[in-house]
């Protein structure tokens, strides 16, 4: 094992994340990565989503590890990375999926509905709920973008999967039939 270690230094930072979450009131129910790991959404039982921002994290480690190594930068520590809250839901979140691009996260809760919202750092409508999903009548367990980013899928516990697009209200496919919940 020691012969495939990579030694670590500034330019060769370690590649996995540690991440612990202060602070979360009645409970942390969910987690996912953004798919460029810029990102974390976690979702709480007080029916929050926190998006926290990892670049500023990354990028203050990667400083802070120049200046240990001599390399003196100007300026001082910007403090801890960004956290935007989204709040929307009327229940603990269970699920959380981020598109393809980064750009958009969908959310799955209690009060039976999927919430899309915006996650674009550059966008004005950052942090806004952009359409709310309300075609269960009992919590919703997961939710998961595809790969196109356009189509997405909910589980919930009324024992039907759904089949959505983005851009409709209402769902494109809906499969019955199932004896108890649908959780993934």
């Amino acid at each position: 094992d020691e012969l495939h270690r990579v030694p670590l230094s500034a330019e060769n930072l370690p590649s996995c994340c540690l991440l612990t979450v202060l602070n979360a009131g009645d409970g942390l129910t969910s987690v996912s990565f953004s798919n460029d790991a810029g990102t974390v959404a976690t979702g709480h039982a007080d029916s929050s989503i926190l998006l926290s921002g990892l670049r500023t994290l990354r990028e203050r480690q990667q400083r802070q590890a120049a200046r240990e190594a001599g390399a003196a930068e100007a300026g001082g520590d910007e403090g801890p990375p960004g956290v935007r809250a989204l709040v929307g839901h009327a229940g603990p979140v269970y699920a959380l999926s981020f598109a393809r691009d980064d750009r958009f996260i969908l959310s799955a809760s209690q009060d039976g509905t999927v919430r899309l919202w915006s996650a674009a750092e550059a966008s004005k409508l950052q942090g806004s709920c952009l359409v709310c999903y309300r075609a269960h009548a009992f919590p919703v367990w997961d939710v998961s973008f595809s790969q196109l980013g356009y189509y997405f899928a909910s589980a919930g516990h009324d024992g039907v999967a759904r089949v959505w697009a983005t851009d409709k209200l209402s769902p494109l496919r809906m499969m019955v039939g199932h004896l108890a919940d649908v959780q993934t």
